[in-house]
């Protein structure tokens, strides 16, 4: 606790601080309704004060212009040592089995869910089981050492989450029943929690393979069938699948694609990709087709939309060997360096070559179907 000075006239007055100079932290009471918790609270600040060594302080806010009320009051039960005191009924909780009390204040916390509860619940009766060996009857004293103990289990077993969340359940009993600036509050907070593993990106999320594809391809109806595979191998949305245009050359086949986005001249932006099986037309809407897709997925067990048919296609061509800036160029990506815009120019020499490898690589990987 420390005295605040007024800039303007000087005069000094009572804090409800307690500065970091002298505990380390900072710490704001505030008014509330249940004088219990303030009792606590300021016990709490003024046992700190005197294992500091800063008694003095007490006197210093008493003697002040204008101390709160409320202070002044608190002041005068801790010199009376009638203010609310709690050191033995730590004592005793310390040493009472943690089992039978810890699972009786879950069943009364009110932050939790009922399914959050009892996922709690469930997490909390295994570590009694598995630790048991060396703890055979913890007592509040216990936790941080059964805390270690269960740490290393979880880290040989991989699961991060179970004891992020029983580490949790700890920090919150001992929070609401002796408060933060209890020790054992922070011998929890130092055991150190166990990281959880991160994945490697491996492309599109929703990107499908060339066998699953052919899974889903054997249960639906041949128009549907054509469809989805058109939407495969030419990489597009819907709205791009209902304007594509097929031109034949002496040499080349390609098809192009009218996209969803404007140029710098207000038209939609055209693009060029490679040939690789004859195209069909949509022969429904956009949510019939979804519809389709989802009800068929459903039986092979494979979640998938019209956009999933887009990533297979950007991931497939990758996987075949092409380069990744024609593959954006065929995803109808814009050129994000002056090479690439240079590289577009070349595009064309390419297509052939780029929709043989993709033919290529579909067959190996499918069983001979009817592809047409």
């Amino acid at each position: 606790m420390s005295i605040y000075q007024d800039k303007r006239d000087g005069t000094t007055y009572g804090g409800w601080k307690i500065e970091r100079v002298i505990l380390g932290k900072r710490v704001r009471l505030s008014t509330v309704s249940s004088n219990r918790l303030v009792a606590t609270k300021m016990e709490t600040m003024l046992m700190e004060m005197k294992d500091y060594g800063r008694t003095d302080l007490l006197q210093r806010i008493l003697n002040s212009d204008n101390p709160s009320k409320k202070m002044r009051d608190y002041f005068r039960l801790y010199e009376e040592r009638t203010l609310f005191t709690h050191n033995t009924e730590k004592e005793i909780q310390m040493v009472t089995p943690l089992r039978d009390d810890l699972l009786e204040w879950m069943t009364t916390y009110k932050d939790w869910s009922e399914k959050s509860r009892k996922d709690f619940t469930e997490k909390i009766t295994v570590l009694f089981k598995r630790t048991q060996k060396k703890f055979p009857s913890p007592t509040v004293g216990d936790i941080p050492l059964l805390l270690k103990e269960y740490r290393t289990q979880c880290e040989e077993r991989n699961t991060p989450s179970t004891f992020k969340h029983v580490k949790n359940v700890f920090s919150r009993f001992i929070k609401t029943r002796y408060g933060k600036s209890h020790e054992l509050y922070q011998q929890i907070s130092d055991v150190e929690s166990l990281r959880t593993p991160i994945a490697e990106p491996s492309g599109p999320k929703s990107s499908k393979s060339v066998e699953q594809i052919e899974r889903l391809s054997k249960v639906l109806p041949l128009k549907y069938r054509q469809m989805m595979w058109t939407m495969c191998t030419l990489g597009v949305g819907w709205k791009e699948y209902e304007s594509i245009e097929v031109k034949d050359d002496i040499k080349y086949k390609r098809v192009y694609v009218v996209g969803t986005k404007m140029d710098k001249k207000d038209r939609r932006r055209r693009r060029e990709v490679p040939y690789v099986y004859a195209p069909h037309r949509p022969v429904c809407t956009e949510k019939h087709f979804r519809k389709v897709l989802k009800q068929y997925g459903k039986k092979i067990r494979l979640p998938i939309t019209t956009y999933s048919l887009r990533h297979s296609y950007s991931r497939w061509m990758e996987e075949c060997g092409v380069p990744r800036w024609r593959v954006q160029m065929y995803m109808g990506h814009l050129p994000k360096n002056q090479t690439e815009q240079y590289q577009r120019g070349e595009l064309w020499n390419h297509l052939l070559e780029d929709g043989e490898k993709l033919k290529q690589y579909i067959e190996t990987r499918r069983k001979p179907t009817d592809t047409k």
